[in-house]
């Protein structure tokens, strides 16, 4: 890989937001802000205008396996074999579950069908011990790892944004020289502060060379932040989506059930071609885990079946 050359900024696929009717009750300043951050954008010619791809929905959905985080510290081999038999294929680690090595992981996931897409590491770990990651998702037979969340503090000005950025960039890197794609989990909390017109997440990336940092856009945390989380995909292109429903309260509920407009979100995955790193995820619940990672696989087949994009 090329070494990252001094004064690079990080280049996502954007396209202009379009006009659109408010999907949920989130904050119309927030909605302002992201726009005020894109006009920016295209003042300055960062913006790429792309012409929509046709979706496609060859690949089933993952389950994020925090969704059915206690069957997983209770019993993984079975609650995998229980994954596989709703239909999933693929699934995301988030912890080990009662497994201890990445050995014994991989050896329940593959046993029961089942394919590894990705697993999540702490920001404590990557600084650490990067090279004890970097074995560790090899042994565990995947090649991307997500950061699910950065300190508050990385975002709360231009500097700090930029140390974030840098760090992420370096850690990123390190695994990319080993086989290991590195993605940052978007929480939609102060990552989406103003700093001189753009996004404080923006500025991290801006430090990151290409491919050394991807993005993992959760739905729910993006709508959090008053953006339309459609709007946002079609602009960053993300490799891996997290996809959810929510309450007006702003939890996470059933797919289908809430006040996320998923069907604009599924074609703006389609349109960007991320159909292949869809996760479904869930983390608050009104009937058992399991039987509800079962509903939402069967809801988002549904959904899938009703577009006509």
């Amino acid at each position: 890989m090329p070494p990252q050359q001094a004064g690079h900024r990080r280049r996502y696929r954007r396209r202009p937001i379009r006009n659109h009717t408010p999907q949920t009750k989130r904050n119309k300043q927030g909605l302002n802000l992201f726009q005020f951050s894109l006009a920016n954008r295209m003042e300055s010619g960062s913006v790429c205008r792309m012409k929509p791809s046709p979706p496609h929905w060859s690949v089933s959905p993952a389950l994020q396996l925090w969704s059915v985080r206690n069957e997983m510290n209770t019993d993984a081999r079975s609650t995998l074999h229980a994954i596989a038999a709703m239909g999933y294929r693929r699934v995301e680690l988030a912890g080990f579950g009662n497994l201890a090595t990445p050995g014994e992981v991989r050896d329940a996931v593959e046993s029961a069908g089942l394919t590894l897409l990705a697993t999540h590491v702490p920001i404590e770990f990557l600084r650490s011990k990067p090279d004890g990651v970097l074995e560790d998702t090899l042994a565990l037979g995947t090649s991307r790892v997500v950061c699910p969340i950065l300190p508050a503090a990385s975002f709360q000005t231009l500097e700090s944004c930029r140390e974030a950025g840098r760090e992420m960039d370096g850690i990123g890197a390190q695994l990319r020289a080993g086989g290991v794609q590195l993605s940052y989990h978007v929480h939609g909390r102060d990552e989406f502060k103003l700093l001189d017109g753009e996004f404080a997440l923006d500025r991290m990336l801006a430090e990151c060379a290409p491919g050394h940092v991807e993005l993992e856009i959760d739905v729910l945390w993006v709508a959090h932040a008053g953006i339309s989380p459609g709007d946002y995909i079609r602009r960053m292109g993300a490799t891996l989506i997290h996809i959810k429903d929510m309450t007006p309260e702003g939890k996470s509920t059933d797919l289908g059930t809430g006040i996320l407009d998923l069907p604009d979100i599924l074609g703006a995955i389609g349109e960007t071609h991320a159909a292949e790193d869809v996760i479904i995820e869930q983390e608050h619940f009104t009937r058992p885990p399991m039987e509800t990672a079962e509903r939402n696989l069967r809801a988002f087949q549904e959904l899938i079946s009703r577009k006509t994009v």
